[in-house]
């Protein structure tokens, strides 16, 4: 698989899939989704044979960032795959990779990042007397800006029931 491979295989999902120095990040590609994307991506990759390397989260602003790692076992080829978790929720893979169940909770307990779709949230690592304690949350004011790691989060995700909006986003 190459780089271009996958971007005219992704190209109608992403709204930013750049090419990465591997040398250099570890990655041959990143690509930046809205949340209504991730599933239809991720299963995608599966369909290609990738497997979850990792999933983490990022304390920024305005929003915590996820971050998923897929890699392949016939080629050298990892991807990375960036979205945002508005109002800390996002979607769950889990019942895609079954390994990510172990991620989502794991991120739910150092970030508070619910998983809609999970449905085992127990705490993984923290215990239930510390409910509400998410140590790696970070406060607002000491959060980077998104902008300054080189990608600009989603403002403005269209509801679930707004075809008008969600269409001039698969247009563009």
């Amino acid at each position: 698989m190459t780089f271009q491979e996958l971007a005219d295989q992704l190209g109608a999902f992403s709204l930013s899939l750049t090419a990465s120095d591997y040398a250099a990040s570890g990655v041959y590609a990143d690509l930046l989704l809205e949340q209504r994307q991730l599933r239809q991506v991720v299963q995608h990759l599966l369909e290609q044979e990738f497997y979850l390397v990792f999933a983490t989260a990022v304390s920024l602003k305005p929003a915590a960032c996820l971050v998923y790692q897929f890699a392949r076992h016939d080629v050298l080829f990892r991807v990375n795959l960036r979205l945002f978790a508005h109002e800390n929720e996002s979607p769950t893979i889990s019942d895609i990779f079954h390994a990510a169940m172990w991620y989502e909770r794991e991120i739910h307990d150092f970030f508070g990042i619910a998983f809609t779709g999970n449905g085992d949230m127990r705490p993984l690592i923290l215990s239930e007397m510390d409910a509400g304690f998410h140590p790696l949350l970070k406060a607002e004011n000491v959060c980077m800006d998104a902008e300054k790691l080189g990608f600009l989060p989603l403002a403005d995700e269209p509801e679930a029931g707004d075809e008008q909006a969600r269409g001039s986003l698969e247009d563009a």
